[in-house]
């Protein structure tokens, strides 16, 4: 089992440590909407540890309404990001005009992507058939609509008690509360990195491949298929606690060495 009052911390050193990996393994995405290149480095990434931070924040002093606004913007800087990765993944050179998938992405980068809703992510995601088949055979629809209810309701403080949740724990005890976070952004977090493992495999290399040519080895054959250890540490702490099963469909699903 999980120490919960350490999973934030782990969190955000995680996400942290896994933004690192994917610039220096340089994995910057472009993509080109008319005839102009967008890059992609790890903002969004970068966002959400910073928030997770908040989170943190706010849950040492029993403001359990505000982390759970928080945990929307988390949840959904790193659903924006999947959604540009598994853009990219789609994007074709040579067509002659963008998608409307590839407009928003510079609309994105213009600072007016509005009226965006996470339900456009969602369903542009699931357009891939891998996803799709991830989130039927773990059953993760259910959970996903219930905490996107639960946060909703603290983003629109639809209700008094959505309200009196940010001060009633103030001075008692707020232990008891925040064990449902911790499970939401488990649960976040698990889906999140899930899919990107699956859009794009790539972005859990180890540096193994990179560093032997930075010294002029040759790279032992095989080792861009080397998955960075605190990536193994996660999927065997994380996912597998989750479902032991996820593990074993993203090993059979990636060429990924796990």
């Amino acid at each position: 089992m999980l120490d919960d009052k350490n999973i934030i911390n782990e969190l955000s050193e995680f996400i942290e440590n896994l933004s690192e990996l994917i610039f220096f393994n340089g994995h910057t995405i472009s993509i080109i909407v008319n005839n102009k290149p967008f890059l992609l480095k790890t903002e969004l990434l970068d966002s959400a540890v910073s928030t997770l931070k908040t989170i943190n924040f706010c849950i040492q002093n029993c403001h359990i309404g505000d982390a759970y606004t928080l945990i929307r913007k988390y949840r959904d800087d790193l659903f924006l990001y999947l959604y540009f990765i598994e853009c990219h993944s789609k994007s074709d050179l040579f067509k002659l005009e963008p998608t409307i998938h590839e407009k928003n992405i510079e609309r994105w980068f213009n600072d007016s992507l509005d009226d965006f809703h996470i339900s456009k992510i969602i369903k542009y995601i699931l357009t891939n058939k891998i996803i799709e088949e991830l989130v039927i055979k773990f059953g993760l629809k259910a959970d996903w609509d219930k905490i996107g209810k639960d946060l909703n309701n603290y983003v629109h403080t639809n209700g008094l008690k959505y309200a009196r949740h940010n001060f009633i724990y103030k001075n008692k005890k707020c232990d008891d509360v925040t064990i449902e976070i911790y499970h939401i952004l488990k649960f976040i977090t698990v889906v999140a990195i899930s899919i990107m493992i699956l859009i794009k495999p790539q972005f859990i290399s180890s540096t193994d491949y990179l560093d032997s040519l930075e010294v002029g080895m040759v790279p032992e054959e095989g080792s861009q298929y080397f998955i960075a250890p605190f990536i193994l540490d996660f999927v065997s702490k994380y996912i597998k606690d989750f479902n032991n099963n996820m593990v074993t469909f993203l090993k059979n699903t990636v060429f990924m060495k796990f």
